[in-house]
């Protein structure tokens, strides 16, 4: 799956639109095989458990997932370090990235994800 980056100042409205698409694909807060990163700080040793993550095995029937909610706070370094998992995403894995705007991530990450716009209550590519 296309990894997805839900762009909103909302910051409710885009964390319910991000665990809505983790809804569609069954996968709840509480599944084994989802990764989630809050407000802490995302460098470059965020990013190799996010990789490890990914490349094992899902323990049950769902994708392998990973959420950031706040992708305001990847480092640059930490972009680039995450640029070939969003271009060969393993398996089936779903990776999703809210921010409150797009110029809070650099343009190959922009380039390699599906960008979606959240405004009032709904999702505009």
């Amino acid at each position: 799956m296309q990894p997805k980056i839900i762009v909103s100042k909302n910051r409710d409205g885009r964390d319910k639109e991000i665990w809505n698409l983790l809804q569609i694909s069954h996968i709840t807060p509480t599944n084994p095989d989802l990764l989630i990163f809050e407000e802490e700080k995302i460098g470059i040793v965020q990013i190799k458990q996010l990789i490890n993550h990914l490349s094992t095995k899902p323990f049950g029937k769902t994708a392998k997932s990973v959420i950031i909610l706040n992708g305001n706070n990847i480092s640059p370094d930490a972009q680039n370090a995450l640029l070939k998992t969003l271009e060969e995403p393993p398996g089936e894995a779903i990776i999703l990235i809210g921010v409150d705007t797009e110029t809070k991530l650099i343009p190959t990450v922009l380039s390699r994800c599906l960008v979606l716009q959240h405004e009032s209550g709904s999702v505009n590519n």
